[in-house]
């Protein structure tokens, strides 16, 4: 949560291209009865999962800064082709030829040597304190490209 905002998201990963992720998004008014809703519905928590995101648009195109435990901060860029999408990266200074496609998951890939099932799977909290020693023990000593910084699982 962040300035009071709590937003739930539904994603269906379709496949992994720019456009391959149905997103719904709702603004709620309180996390914990959120969370009863859903519980009341017969869902139970996979993972809690703190993120920090500011969002901007240009041209049309999301521009999303999207921070999460262990990693460095990185942009989203999502907007409604992959032309569109290509030509706001360039317009930021990105070549999209480096960027990354796919969940969060794809992203901690780059820092820890981990797969994507350990991520989801095993990794049941994502939270802004320091990183559970299992994930701490596999990261790389230089990120696989196109990352470019070392990410400091002690944040």
């Amino acid at each position: 949560m962040k300035n009071n905002r709590v937003v739930l998201t539904y994603k269906n990963h379709l496949n992994d291209t720019i456009t391959g992720t149905e997103e719904i998004n709702v603004e709620v008014s309180s996390y914990q009865d959120t969370i009863a809703i859903l519980k009341a519905c017969g869902l139970r928590a996979k993972s809690d999962e703190d993120s920090y995101r500011e969002t901007w648009e240009l041209n049309g195109v999301e521009v999303t800064i999207d921070t999460w435990p262990w990693i460095p901060t990185y942009i989203e860029i999502e907007g409604p082709s992959p032309e569109a999408v290509a030509s706001t990266a360039n317009q930021l200074g990105y070549d999209i030829k480096d960027s990354v496609i796919g969940s969060v998951d794809e992203v901690y890939k780059l820092y820890y040597d981990v797969s994507s099932e350990y991520i989801n799977e095993q990794l049941s909290e994502f939270k802004f304190v320091d990183a559970p020693r299992e994930l701490t023990n596999k990261l790389r000593q230089v990120p696989l490209a196109p990352a470019k910084t070392r990410a400091n699982p002690h944040v």
